[in-house]
């Protein structure tokens, strides 16, 4: 019997590659480096060829032009990131907001400064990262003040809220997380070693699709937000307008958390420097 013939290979030619590099940065931010050409090819092979398309160019039509244009290019982005998190990534620095951070909100619910506390989760992809939040936040607050927490999670992949919003996650997506922690916060969810996170937790948090280069931020301002390995994917110019937004957005006094290989230092910006990767809004 012979084997099926496996369809050659397609190449992405420099005048497709460009037009995804554009449309990416004009859509969302995102900006590709040339040297990415054959990353880019061999991420968009399978979907191509999952719509019987010929060529990178009819998938870049089908994007721009056809009914299906803002699903496809959330699916676009999904092809070309890396969505790696985990919960309870960069351990030390969620273990500095749990100890540091949480304390000086549970101040401000006490004094009466503020009646409510809202944390953004931006650039959310599957949502380990708010959970971990909610986490710690039930971990660390007085019960009776749960209520007056409340966190936004948002991204601008529908399929990627998707998840979040199923709560459903790989036991190894945990890491080494405690069984105490596990037994109160999370519930088996089928046989497979799937774990679900319970609606305590969960009741914290409300998913929403949102895609940063949106000209519309229909939300107030937060006492912290947290973006976190999102930055390096934007050009110096989206960044610095994206850092403008995220100060217009807390309130004073407020906090943003960004990532390992991120920093602020290198753009003019009113913030804070308050220690590596998080930064304060005067007030």
């Amino acid at each position: 019997m012979s084997k099926e013939r496996l369809p050659p290979p397609m190449e992405i030619t420099d005048q497709e590659f460009e037009l995804f590099r554009r449309l990416l940065e004009d859509e969302i931010g995102i900006v590709l480096k040339h040297s990415e050409k054959t990353l880019v090819a061999n991420r968009l092979r399978e979907r191509v060829r999952e719509l019987h398309l010929s060529s990178y160019f009819e998938y870049y039509r089908r994007i721009t032009e056809g009914a299906t244009r803002v699903s496809d290019l959330s699916d676009l982005a999904d092809a070309l990131t890396t969505r790696k998190t985990d919960f309870f990534r960069h351990l030390s620095q969620m273990e500095s907001f749990r100890t540091e951070m949480v304390p000086r909100l549970v101040a401000k619910l006490r004094s009466g400064e503020s009646s409510s506390i809202n944390i953004w989760s931006a650039g959310c992809s599957t949502g380990e990262e708010p959970y971990t939040l909610a986490v710690l936040l039930q971990e660390t607050v007085p019960f009776p003040l749960w209520p007056a927490f409340s966190i936004l999670a948002t991204d601008v992949s529908p399929a990627a809220i998707r998840t979040a919003t199923e709560a459903s996650y790989p036991r190894r997506k945990l890491g080494d997380v405690s069984s105490d922690i596990l037994t109160r916060y999370f519930e088996p969810a089928a046989g497979d070693g799937t774990v679900k996170v319970r609606q305590a937790v969960r009741r914290m948090i409300m998913f929403r699709e949102h895609n940063l280069k949106s000209g519309i931020w229909a939300f107030g301002q937060f006492d912290v937000t947290f973006c976190r390995n999102v930055l390096i994917y934007f050009s110096k110019m989206f960044q610095e307008e994206l850092i403008a937004r995220f100060y217009a957005h807390l309130k004073p006094g407020g906090y943003l958390y960004i990532g390992h290989s991120e920093t602020l230092q290198n753009f003019a910006n009113p913030f804070q420097f308050v220690e590596p990767m998080v930064y304060r809004r005067p007030g």
